[in-house]
């Protein structure tokens, strides 16, 4: 028998490869297939939730076991910034409570609507800003040892959360429908969870860490709105 994993042969009376451990015949795709995907997926041992519940409750001590002891019980950083920016972006085009946080006006006849190409590209825009902070987080604490993709790992899994935070108080505020802005409360307690969190993982004990993670935050930010600037700008002049 060939081993359609690795391609190499085997006797027919193996179960598996002894080369790979790659099942000699596939189970078909049945019922309790679906109800194992089911349970992995809430599994709170591994995977999305399990990941989640880490990054609320321990996120600096969490990361670094996903950074030098042990990978498998977590999802990958940039996969889990993918999916919750897509789920932020897939509530807010329902539920549209990012339009009643920002208010942001503009002549469609000039300049396309960037909140809306923003909101259509989360994905995309997360792991840029991502990108983006870890470079200049990377700068601030160069001393430590840590390498930049290392830095980024941080800055996907942080940004991630962010995004479930904002989230869950977009979803409150469509739910209560209350005149209070949850919503901006959601940015805001992000933000403070991004830049301190950065902060306790490189050193929680010095004010410093605090301070240059906060700068940090707050450069990154008005690099990526300078980027978007340009880009408006970009547009208006050559594509107008």
């Amino acid at each position: 028998m060939i081993c359609k994993n690795c391609s190499n042969e085997f006797l027919d009376d193996f179960r598996f490869c002894p080369h790979c451990g790659h099942p000699a015949q596939l189970k078909r795709i049945d019922k309790n297939y679906f109800l194992d995907e089911l349970a992995q997926l809430f599994n709170l041992e591994k995977g999305i939730l399990f990941t989640i519940r880490a990054l609320l409750t321990k996120p600096a001590e969490h990361i670094r076991i996903y950074l030098t002891e042990n990978r498998s019980r977590y999802v990958k950083p940039i996969a889990f910034l993918i999916i919750t920016s897509v789920l932020y972006a897939l509530f807010n085009k329902f539920l549209e409570f990012e339009k009643k946080a920002i208010k942001f006006e503009t002549n469609e006849t000039d300049i396309p609507n960037f909140t809306e190409i923003v909101s259509e590209n989360y994905e995309y825009f997360s792991i840029l800003f991502s990108f983006l902070t870890a470079l200049i987080v990377r700068l601030f604490f160069r001393k430590y040892p840590y390498n930049f993709f290392e830095v980024f790992v941080l800055q996907c899994y942080l940004h991630g959360v962010e995004m479930l935070i904002s989230l869950f108080f977009g979803v409150l505020q469509s739910i209560l429908k209350v005149e209070v802005e949850l919503t901006s409360y959601g940015f805001l307690l992000g933000f403070i969870y991004t830049f301190v969190i950065t902060a306790q993982f490189f050193d929680k004990t010095k004010i410093i860490s605090y301070i240059k993670s906060l700068l940090a935050s707050i450069l990154s930010y008005i690099i990526l709105l300078l980027i978007i600037a340009i880009s408006v700008f970009t547009y208006y002049v050559f594509f107008r």
